[in-house]
């Protein structure tokens, strides 16, 4: 068994990654906890054999195709191993793999929260990258966007006309009122 300190860079915090690195250690049966720091990087300590932790690190990593700020991306993963230069101890000992929420968290129940609300969040996530996958693909195929394109510019040539022919008709409305008041 080998102890790794993690650190992940991109957007990483706020987007659920957290409950996401969570879910795949448990899964491993890896030991360990993840948090956010300060700086904006997210932490993961982690023990396990160094192949298991190799495969953890690479179903970390997330790119999003079309980043924003809601959206997950992971743009550098640093691995430090114990009696590496540069590995800092775990502040604790590592057992089943947690959350460390810090300060977010102070009770049992606000920890419970949290981590429903990030698992919640991150369905969510995946959700909406789905159905923009999907409509990509949709609009690809079918060519949606060019014919919605198409469809408004007739209807905006279409309200001008409609308009032309409006103010043609009271034009001539007020013609043959003056006409009639002859």
């Amino acid at each position: 068994m080998v102890k790794a300190r993690i650190l992940v860079e991109g957007f990483v915090q706020g987007v659920e990654y957290r409950a996401l690195v969570k879910n795949i250690a448990r899964k491993m049966k890896i030991k360990g906890y993840v948090k956010n720091l300060d700086d904006g990087t997210v932490e993961i300590y982690c023990e396990s054999t160094k192949s298991i932790i190799e495969d953890f690190i690479k179903r970390m990593e997330r790119k999003t195709e079309y980043p924003d700020e809601f959206s997950l991306s992971v743009e550098r993963i640093f691995v430090r191993y114990e009696g590496e230069q540069g590995y800092i101890q775990p502040s604790r000992e590592l057992g089943i793999f947690e959350t460390d929420y810090g300060e977010e968290a102070k009770s049992a129940f606000e920890k419970a929260n949290l981590e429903k609300l990030e698992i919640g969040t991150l369905v969510m996530s995946k959700l909406r990258d789905e159905t923009n996958y999907n409509f990509r693909t949709m609009d690809e195929r079918y060519t949606i966007s060019t014919n919605v394109e198409a469809l408004t510019k007739e209807i905006r040539d279409t309200n001008q006309n409609v308009e032309t022919l409006a103010k043609t008709f009271v034009r001539l409305v007020d013609t043959l009122e003056r006409k009639s008041a002859k």
